[in-house]
């Protein structure tokens, strides 16, 4: 992968700029894609290596529209923001690549520019536009239907959609051939004072890998999360890809009509399309609404089976004078489960709910309520 050159940067340059980071692909990716993003704006109007301060903020204005319309979101904007004044920096570094080169983006973006979402009611799907949506997936390409089903059921980003490559789809051992995807959910603060390798996500084997320790007595954690499919979606699965499970390829999973990348432009064109076909209004529905309505009804149907499990063994346990209430609560807790399988059921996280998207869970029912999560996903 760190030998695919970026536009407009010769093998040398691009050997130069990635120098050191041989251990650490996934910051290539996350390079190459940025600069390729930058360098295909406006039909090519920038290069990195020629920039000046002005047009790299009018490149972050850009970003920020992107934003305002729902394209990108705030934390993936804040990422290209931090990646490009990265790349920069370690331009101004290797003074051979660009003599003079002074870095655009030093000082226009900041840590402290980045703030939590704030929840609110007008950042989801409503019901209507959920229920044409989803009538109209007869319709839709092949393709389009794939990705959308991964979006509404497992809750991916159009960040995560990008970067899906055909090695992340395995095959779980002993278990029928049944597929499983890994999601990388991005990061999650723990705070701490303890050594990263005594915390109990290290201890007890959470997805996570360590990326760092903070001054300020906090550890910074990757999470990649594991989604296993039910048998029927492993075969649309496998009728798109025969090889997936078993391939290690490391090209894109998903890629546009003219055989390239999938990046964010095709996502947003394929969503007016689908949007177009569904009879909703255009603007009506953004990439990320799809991705929200996904994230919770994924949580929910983790939820109440993970509760219809505990409730399970709660009874086994129970006296017979406890028993008809959890009896109860239980019948109620696998109706609701039921409910929301019936709005579509591809699989689910094994073991556990990533953190990263608990945290937004929480932080969503935190702005609007527990009660918001049923309406979120139409119920």
């Amino acid at each position: 992968m760190k030998d695919r050159t970026p536009d407009k940067l010769t093998p040398e340059q691009w050997a130069t700029v990635i120098q050191g980071l041989e251990s650490r692909p996934s910051t290539i990716n996350d390079y190459r894609k940025v600069l390729n993003l930058l360098h295909s704006y406006d039909n090519g109007t920038f290069h990195i290596f020629q920039m000046t301060k002005e047009q790299a903020e009018a490149y972050f204005q850009y970003l920020d529209s992107r934003l305002a319309d729902g394209t990108l979101s705030e934390n993936t904007v804040h990422r290209y923001k931090a990646t490009l004044r990265s790349l920069g920096a370690r331009i101004e570094h290797h003074r051979s690549l660009c003599p003079g080169y002074v870095n655009p983006f030093s000082r226009l973006v900041t840590n402290e520019n980045r703030k939590r979402t704030e929840y609110k009611e007008d950042m989801f799907m409503a019901p209507d536009a959920i229920r044409k949506l989803k009538d109209a997936f007869p319709s839709f390409t092949k393709e389009d239907r794939l990705i959308l089903t991964m979006m509404m059921n497992i809750g991916m980003t159009p960040s995560q959609i990008q970067n899906l490559h055909i090695s992340d789809f395995f095959t779980l051992s002993g278990q029928n051939e049944t597929l499983a995807v890994r999601v990388n959910e991005g990061n999650f603060i723990e705070m701490t004072a303890s050594n990263w390798k005594e915390s109990p996500y290290y201890i007890n084997d959470y997805p996570v890998h360590y990326v760092r320790k903070s001054p300020n007595r906090s550890i910074t954690w990757n999470y990649t999360g594991t989604f296993i499919f039910q048998q029927e979606f492993n075969n649309q699965l496998r009728d798109y890809y025969e090889y997936i499970g078993v391939s290690t390829d490391m090209r894109s999973f998903f890629l546009t009509a003219r055989h390239l990348e999938f990046n964010y432009r095709a996502m947003h064109h394929m969503i007016l399309n689908c949007c177009r076909i569904a009879g909703i209004e255009a603007g009506t529905i953004t990439p990320n609404m799809i991705s929200r309505y996904g994230m919770i009804h994924s949580y929910l149907i983790f939820t109440y089976a993970q509760e219809a499990e505990n409730l399970k063994q709660q009874l086994l346990e129970a006296s017979d004078a406890d028993k008809p209430a959890l009896q109860a609560k239980l019948d109620e807790t696998e109706r609701q489960l039921k409910a929301h399988q019936a709005d579509g059921y591809i699989g689910t996280w094994q073991t556990r709910f990533p953190i990263p998207l608990q945290e937004r869970i929480d932080s969503i029912i935190r702005h609007l309520g527990r009660d918001f999560l049923d309406k979120a996903v139409g119920h």
